[in-house]
């Protein structure tokens, strides 16, 4: 269950609703489409696996809001590089990358919302 509800859920949350955001933002073909899952399974773990050591060596909560702040900034700096280079449509790739994480990172604030449901 802890892989589960750290790791899991967590990434279905984040691929599902990325890559509507991406429909959405008008990303179509299938090559773009798995640049954005891809991109999202490398991206995702490592900040969850960042979030993690943070909660489990940190007691301040302020300090780990820091580190996943400067996580959450430098998924949006890579992924808007790793966009540019493999999506095909033409898009403003940083507030593509933007708008797709914070859909994402507003979803995974519902995750406590989510979890009890699905309890």
């Amino acid at each position: 269950m802890f892989i589960a509800r750290f790791f899991l859920i967590p990434y279905i949350i984040t691929i599902v609703v990325e890559i509507t955001a991406a429909l959405i933002w008008g990303v179509r073909s299938g090559r773009s489409i798995l640049a954005v899952l891809w991109i999202n399974t490398i991206t995702n773990p490592a900040v969850s696996i960042l979030r993690l050591i943070s909660y489990r060596m940190i007691s301040s909560a302020d300090v780990r809001l820091v580190i996943v702040i400067l996580a959450e900034i430098a998924v949006l700096l890579a992924e808007w590089k790793l966009f540019s280079h493999f999506i095909s449509e033409r898009k403003p790739y940083f507030l593509m990358s933007l708008t797709l994480n914070g859909a994402s990172y507003g979803a995974g604030l519902l995750l406590p919302v989510i979890l009890t449901i699905l309890a």
